[in-house]
This record gives structure tokens, sequence and C-alpha cells, in this order.
């Protein structure tokens, strides 16, 4: 895997507060921020609590704990936005993940906000930008820490706060609880502000465990600011081919450090290796961490670097099952001319099927089209499975993009056959749920193979065109259709809760779904069609740069630990007596176990009488190296 195209460099000098203030007036708001802004942080905090506890309390307090809401959260915000990285908000405003998520945190609060229409409503500005400031966290360079904690509070101040309007404990009368009619639905607020407030929740959490090393990380880590938004497409690049198997190709990690770019050589390989036609790549330079020592911090030119990956070189021959994958050269015309037509003859089925409107199954020919449809479905995409690559499979499975998409679409499958009656039409739904997840995966088929069964990733641009067509079909019957014999409404879940009455329906639960679906998936219409058939959609490179900036609050210096201080002085033990040529290794080692002993007893200090102490030490450093 290479990256698709270079990666840009940032000049952290370069902030909206370096903008707007004279250099005077900024190096005297950074010795503000020096020494204030660990306070300002806990006031941030404190003003979700804050916003949380108008949630629950009357409206009468509610008033009153608005304004110090909005003072307590104020400073916070007003500050980070001034020491944000200008470059990488430029950069962030062309990722798409950056303007769904955009765009559901303004639906979510503008959402809750139409609860209240009295004052408290100021006391939601706080939670708008300050979710509006996660979504930038890639930008943050200087006040990181401060940042993930207030991410981690975030969390469960969105969930308890979409619980609260969930179940109707707010402070408002029964009729701001908006249901809107539109055409033939009513559209129940509520139920937009649980579904954007559960995703972002989603979303942040999914920030928080990406950044989890920042939190207990040490001076580097903090220094090293990993991007959660902003990530490298990678392309599978062919780097070896061998006698045995001329086809085929080993794919590995072309790594970019710095301004260079480090190619995996040959030569590095092993004989073994290279005669059964895999590659490993080198160990990746660990880029931005390694400029520390030499980092300016008047210089804010920072090189965006890529991550070191866990999965490092792929061997296409690895599939899930290898005797039914084109290895060594293309299919047969006639079996490709085959597969076409079964995938054609499944995608008619498949529409047919779910676009009845007669409900009954008791004609033989409808349900020969459903089961029709999902045959060829299915033949289709077991041909592609096997084919699967098992690292390229592995990395999707455990990828955020592809898990949020296929858990949103299948709920919505599950919906859709449980509207249907379960009966015929849910076929349809199974073979429709099998398509979308053959455009999913079409990451886990590598270049070799696609060639081999003469298929292109622009082939599925017609399947995600009707997956898009028809869920906006969908949404159009629900509104504007009369399909009460089509689809069955029911409530899944139903609580008394005083006089009011509280409860899952399907049909809220499905838009919901399918809205989301569509926003998510838009992009796949342009990464399908547009870009080349080596370039990974969902699987991406994981970025980070280094900052030489002061950072706030400031970080202490490490004290080394008892542990550390064992190493250091092993180390300089060591130097000293290969030097010497003294004691032996032979010496060293029969000494190892009793001071392996002593350091998980903590009794480091020599014995005396045993072994004289410049041994000892010598022998204590070697337990820590070999141990």
């Amino acid at each position: 895997m290479q990256v698709a195209s270079p990666l840009p460099q940032v000049d952290l000098c370069i902030t909206p507060g370096a903008k707007h203030l004279s250099p005077e007036r900024h190096e005297r708001f950074l010795g503000v921020m020096r020494r204030s802004y660990a306070r300002l942080g806990r006031m941030y905090r404190l003003s979700g609590l804050a916003t949380l506890a108008t949630v629950f309390v009357k409206r009468e307090i509610g008033y009153w704990l608005t304004i110090p809401s909005l003072l307590l959260g104020s400073p916070a915000m007003v500050c980070t936005y001034l020491l944000m990285s200008s470059d990488m908000v430029k950069i962030l405003l062309w990722q798409y993940e950056f303007w769904f998520f955009t765009a559901l945190n303004t639906i979510n609060w503008v959402c809750f906000a139409s609860f209240y229409w009295d004052a408290r409503i100021l006391s939601l500005v706080t939670g708008l930008v300050g979710t509006q400031m996660i979504i930038l966290i890639d930008c943050n360079f200087r006040t990181i820490t401060s940042a993930l904690r207030s991410t981690v509070v975030a969390i469960p101040v969105l969930l308890i706060i979409a619980g609260a309007a969930f179940f109707r404990v707010l402070d408002i009368d029964d009729d701001h609880y908006h249901v809107i009619p539109v055409a033939k639905v009513n559209v129940t607020l509520v139920d937009v502000f649980v579904n954007t407030a559960v995703t972002l929740a989603v979303f942040i959490a999914r920030k928080a465990y990406s950044k989890r090393k920042v939190l207990r990380g040490n001076t580097d880590s903090l220094k090293t600011i990993r991007c959660v938004v902003f990530r490298s497409k990678l392309r599978l690049k062919p780097t070896l081919i061998t006698e045995i198997t001329p086809q085929l190709c080993t794919v590995v990690v072309e790594q970019v450090v710095s301004n260079r770019t480090v190619l995996s050589s040959p030569n590095l390989f092993s004989s073994a290796r290279v005669a059964a036609g895999l590659a490993e790549a080198p160990g990746t330079p660990t880029g931005p961490s390694d400029l520390s020592a030499q980092a300016d911090p008047a210089d804010g030119h920072q090189q965006v670097t890529l991550v070191t990956m866990k999965l490092t070189a792929v061997d296409v021959r690895h599939t899930l099952w290898p005797r039914l994958t084109p290895l060594h050269g293309p299919v047969p015309l006639l079996w490709s001319i085959v597969f076409g037509l079964l995938a054609i003859t499944g995608l008619v089925c498949t529409i047919l099927t779910l676009t009845r409107t007669d409900a009954s199954s008791d004609e033989p020919i409808v349900v020969a089209l459903a089961v029709l449809a999902l045959l060829a479905t299915f033949i289709v995409w077991f041909s592609l499975v096997v084919c699967y690559q098992r690292d390229l499979l592995h990395s999707l499975l455990y990828n955020f993009d592809f898990l949020f998409s296929s858990v949103q679409f299948t709920l919505a499958m599950l919906l859709i056959a449980d509207m249907c009656y379960w009966d015929y039409r849910a076929l349809g739904a199974f073979a429709w749920w099998l398509w979308f997840h053959v455009v999913l995966c079409l990451d886990a088929l590598t270049p070799p193979i696609k060639r081999n069964l003469r298929i292109r990733k622009a082939y599925a641009l017609p399947f995600v065109i009707a997956t898009l067509v028809g869920i906006i079909l969908i949404v159009y019957a629900f509104f504007f259709a009369d399909i009460a014999t089509y689809f069955k409404e029911r409530t899944l879940w139903q609580l008394h809760w005083g006089n009011r009455t509280i409860g899952l329906r399907t049909k809220s639960l499905l838009l919901n779904r399918l809205f989301t679906i569509v926003m998510w998936s838009m992009r796949l219409i342009w990464e399908v069609s547009m870009c080349p058939d080596d370039e990974l959609i969902f699987i991406r490179g994981g970025l980070d740069y280094y900052t030489p900036m002061e950072m706030f609050p400031p970080i202490k210096p490490e004290e080394p630990n008892r542990r550390q201080r064992v190493i250091a002085e092993g180390v300089t033990l060591l130097k000293k007596t290969a030097a010497e040529n003294v004691p032996r290794l032979s010496t060293l080692l029969v000494y190892v176990p009793r001071f392996r002993h002593q350091l998980a007893t903590r009794k480091i200090a020599s014995v005396p009488g045993q072994v004289s102490a410049h041994e000892d030490d010598c022998g204590r450093a070697f337990t820590l190296f070999a141990g």
C-alpha cells in the first residue's frame, strides 16, 4: 500500500490568533494561556455539566443556569479556536467525514433547541460549538490533552440528554415535542434528535479511543498529534514479480517520511520469502518522533506523515478459498459472461421483488422471482467472497467506516423485512443486503485478482446507484404513497410514562436509518466511479504530525520511574564493562535468574558476600534487557 497522493505540509505558526493579533499581543495571549488554560478547561467541563443540569431542573432554575453555562464555556472555546492550525482547518474542509458530522451536529442541536424556545437555548451554544471543536480536533495541537478530557465528558452528556428527550422528562410543554406532518408521515423531532445524538456519541467515542494514548502517554506521544478525521487514501502497489507466479505480486507499504519516500528493497527480503512470492516491508520509521530532538519551536512547518500500519504486506494468494481463486491467470471468457448475466439477473430480480405493491405471496411466479433474486445474488456474492484477501478482509472488519455502514444497512434491511410481514419480499431485502456488502468489501479484492476475474471497480456503480435510488423511493413511498397494504408499521417497544406513551416504531427507526445511510454513502458514487482500481475505499492510512510548539497546559517534565533509572544505570555500566571486557558474558548469565527474582520482588540491591558490587550492577542491567 502506498499513499494515493502526496502528503501535505502544515505551518503550525498560522493560527487565527496569530492572524488577528499583533505579534506583541499574541505573545501576551500565549503567556495568559500558559498560566490559565488548565483553569479554562475545567471551566468548560463545568459548563457542560451545567448544560446537562438545565435538562433535569425546573425551567425557572434552568433560566438561572443558562448564563453561567455560557460564561463558563465561552472562554475555553474562543481560546481553543484562536490556537488551532489554519492549515489543518483548510485540509479538513475537503474531507467528506467532516461535513457529514458537521451536518449531524447542526441538526442535533437545532432539534434540541426547538424543544425549548426560551432563554435556555443559550445554554446549548456550548454544546453546539464544543461538539464542532471535537470534530475539528485534528487542528488542535496546543491544547490536545484538555480537549481529550472534554471529549470524554461529552460522550455521556450527549447520551444522557438524548435519553432525557426520549423519555420526555424535559420541563417543557407537551406541544414542544414537535410532531411535524409531512404529507402522510408525522415526523417526530425527538426521534431525529435521538438518532443524531447517538450517532455523534459513537463518532466522538471513536475519536477518544483513537487518541486514548494521549491521556496516558509520555511527552513524545503528546507532541505527536494523531489525526482522526484526516486520513490518507491508500493504493495497492505491486512490488515484486516472481518466476513461479508471474501474474501475482505482493503488495507492501510505501512509507512516506518527511519529504522523501522510502521504498522497500528486494535486497532486504529473505531468499525463502522471495522464492515463495512474498515480500516484507522494512520497519516503518517513526517519522515525527524521530524529529523531536532537532525540532525548532520557532519553525512551525511540519510534514504530515504516515503512521506505522499493522498491515505492511499482503500475499494475494492468501484468500479465503485459494482453490477457487483465479491465481494463475484470467478466468475463461465464458465464465465472465455467465458471471455478468447472473449479476444483472440478480439485480433486476431484486428490484422487481422489492417494488411489487401486492403483498400477497400466493402467486408462485412472485415467490420464484424472489428466490431467483436471492439465488443469483448469492452466487455472485459467494464467487467474490472466496477471492477476498484474508488480511485486507480482517482490516475491513475492524474499520469504523465499514462497520458503521454495515450496521446501519443491516438494521434498515431487518426493519424492511419486518414491515413487509416477513413474506417473499424479505428475500429481496436479504439480496439487497448482499449487494450492498459486495460494494463495501471491494477493498478485499486485490488488483491482480480483479484483473483475473475480469471485473473493475466501476462495475459496482450500478449497484451503488440502485441502492441510493431504492432508498429514496422507499422514503418517497412513506411520505406520498398509500402503502398501508405494502408496509406494516408496528410498535417494537412501548412504555407508559405518567400520562405519556413512549415507544419505538418501525417506520420512524427505518426513516432515521435510511437518512443516515444516504448521507454517509453518497461518497461511494465518487469513490467507485472516479477513483482508480488499485485505490482502496474504506481502508485508510493513519496520519500524524509533530508539534514543536508549547502546549497548554504546559507539559510537566517527566520524572523517570525506578525501572527507567535502573535501566539508565545499567546501560552506563554495560558500556564501561564492554570497554574493560570485564566481567565475561558467562559470568553475567550465572546471575540472571537471581537478579530477575530480585527485580520482581523490588529488591535490586546487591547481596554482600555473594558477588561483587560491580558484577551485581552488570547482572542487574543484563537482567533488565533480557527480561
